[in-house]
């Protein structure tokens, strides 16, 4: 997908000029505020998928809710990379990595789109605890990967409305464990291949979230139309979740 930071390489023609080209001082701006606006839309991104995920269990439809809780840790992962000053852009399909510091240039990758985000993701942040434990003594990035192409390529029929892989079924008590989840500091849940395909990306969410409010950031393209979304897609027969939604609102200017 196209991105503010791609963009801005292709306007000033850098990407014509990709083994020559350095971040200058003069363009460090320009660029880091391109790519605040990318790491925002990740964000939202991830987000929409979480409402999905959620709506799929509220129908038990525990496939797609497995399926779209891959695709907010994806979302969440070039997020992620975003904040810690990395980045995937693409010149005709073929992507580089560039980080966005003074001097930098770019690092031509290899792989499609999830690929070269993902391989990122764990590469550059190795070190975090999201990143160097493991479920199932796999990468969770790995775990996460291998568990969606067996939903998608190998299940045949699919298990709806048992979970795949043995996942955990909420019934009545969801709203507690999303709340367990988003507080689970010592990470019972976060590498439990039985919860971690909701507990592991809520914990991305919710470091995503520290940043902007350590940092005193908000979401440029929160809107109220996205609010009210967010306010019915995080909620249940109770009512809206504020353990997530009020997190929300935090960010919203």
């Amino acid at each position: 997908m196209p991105t503010q930071l791609s963009n801005f390489f292709s306007a000033r023609g850098y990407l014509n000029n990709i083994p020559l080209y350095r971040i200058s001082n003069a363009d460090l701006g320009t660029a880091r505020t391109a790519l605040k606006y990318d790491i925002d839309s990740f964000f939202i991104n991830g987000l929409i998928s979480l409402t999905s995920a959620i709506t799929s269990i509220k129908k038990n439809s525990y496939s797609w809710t497995f399926i779209q809780s891959y695709y907010t840790l994806f979302y969440f992962a070039r997020a992620f990379n975003g904040i810690n000053d990395y980045a995937v852009v693409y010149k005709e399909s073929k992507p580089y990595s560039i980080k966005i510091q003074p001097a930098e240039g770019f690092v031509k990758l290899k792989g499609n789109s999830h690929d070269v985000v993902l391989t990122q993701f764990k590469t550059h942040l190795a070190s975090d605890i999201l990143l160097s434990s493991t479920i199932e003594n796999m990468s969770p990035v790995d775990w996460f990967n291998a568990q969606r192409n067996l939903i998608n390529y190998t299940l045949n029929p699919q298990t709806d409305p048992l979970p795949p892989i043995n996942l955990f079924q909420y019934k009545n008590e969801f709203r507690k464990w999303v709340s367990t989840y988003i507080n689970d500091s010592a990470h019972n849940y976060t590498f439990d291949p039985s919860h971690c395909y909701l507990a592991y990306p809520l914990q991305l969410f919710f470091r995503i979230y520290k940043y902007y409010s350590d940092n005193n950031l908000k979401i440029d393209c929160l809107d109220d139309e996205r609010i009210d979304f967010f306010r019915t897609g995080f909620s249940d027969e109770k009512g809206t979740m504020s353990t997530i939604f009020s997190k929300i609102i935090d960010l919203y200017d």
